[in-house]
């Protein structure tokens, strides 16, 4: 069996164990006048966690579509990326989109709360999956799993759920603008994620990968690093990540694609698709290509619930060609 290391006591028990890539941080640093806004809104999560899952959902879904056209330039580049996705469809379709989509980013308050102080043993009957026979095929590679996926509005709390199936999991993040809340949200996933480290330390995820871990890996975000290239999205050029090809080869791990959705009963559907033959193929453009078109399928499912804030975008010119950095 492969050796899993020892971990600290969590957020809720003691000292938390820090990511690999920092030292742990105490919560007293963040005492200031300039933090008071963000525990503020740590105390509004606790107090929304205490209300029964139902009755927070519908009130934070009314109160994004109230306050998300609060922002007439968010709407404006919300409204151009659904222009630019889905021609085919009309203003009122797309508009219906959007209606949602701000109803769903509401939503998202509710479901952080409830993935964040909610014991993670209470909430295990809130998921259905299908296909987990694909992911625990993939881990008998023994080279670790890439979960491949895009973001989505319930992440954080379909994130909980798959700890379910991964007998050890990893979790990449973004680090936020807060310091507190990026170490406050650093802390709560630890009770349902084996380990965490930001998305740029690739040392954290090869040790995590070599432990035959299972990573969770949404690269849809409008990147311009060093493995940026302009690829089609819903067929048009779009800011794109290409290093999952690269990290594929090197790791050897099994790259499974997975969706995850909140159904119209209240419960959210994870699943996982078999694990991608072939790749990497030795053509980075092609692989990314390749999952790109996956992605999109999974959001023509359900677009309302894909984040379309993102400036994928970005910059593009028509004389803009296919490229690689790597």
């Amino acid at each position: 069996m492969t050796e899993q290391p020892r971990r600290r006591p969590g957020f809720f028990g003691g000292e938390a164990r820090s990511d690999s890539s920092a030292a742990p941080v105490s919560l007293w640093r963040f005492v200031g006048p300039r933090y008071w806004r963000v525990w503020v809104l740590i105390g509004w999560l606790k107090l929304v966690a205490l209300l029964p899952r139902r009755a927070s959902l519908a009130f934070h879904r009314a109160l994004g579509r109230r306050l998300g056209r609060a922002s007439a330039s968010a709407t404006r580049l919300i409204r151009k990326n659904l222009a630019t996705c889905f021609p085919e469809l009309n203003d009122a379709e797309r508009e219906a989109i959007l209606d949602e989509y701000l109803a769903n980013m509401g939503a998202i308050v509710a479901e952080l709360a409830i993935a964040w102080f909610h014991p993670p043993a209470r909430l295990e009957r809130l998921f259905d999956f299908a296909g987990t026979e694909h992911l625990s095929r993939a881990l008998e590679g023994g080279r670790g799993v890439i979960l491949v996926t895009g973001h989505f509005t319930p992440i954080e709390l379909c994130t909980l759920g798959i700890k379910r199936h991964a007998p050890y999991f990893a979790l990449m993040y973004n680090q936020r603008r807060s310091r507190l809340l990026s170490e406050y949200q650093r802390r709560c996933r630890e009770r349902y994620a084996d380990e965490s480290f930001p998305k740029r330390d690739l040392r954290a995820l090869f040790r995590s990968l070599k432990r035959n871990a299972v990573v969770w890996y949404a690269a849809d975000e409008a990147h311009t690093g060093k493995s940026s290239a302009w690829l089609p999205f819903f067929g048009e050029p779009a800011l794109t990540n290409t290093a999952l090809s690269r990290i594929a080869r090197i790791s050897g791990a099994a790259v499974v694609p997975m969706s995850y959705y909140r159904k119209e009963d209240g419960r959210y559907l994870i699943r996982f698709a078999p694990a991608l033959d072939g790749f990497p193929s030795g053509d980075a453009l092609a692989d990314t290509a390749r999952v790109t078109g996956l992605l999109e399928a999974s959001i023509r499912e359900c677009p309302a619930q894909y984040f379309w804030k993102q400036r994928r975008f970005r910059g593009r010119r028509d004389e803009h060609t296919a490229r690689s950095a790597e």
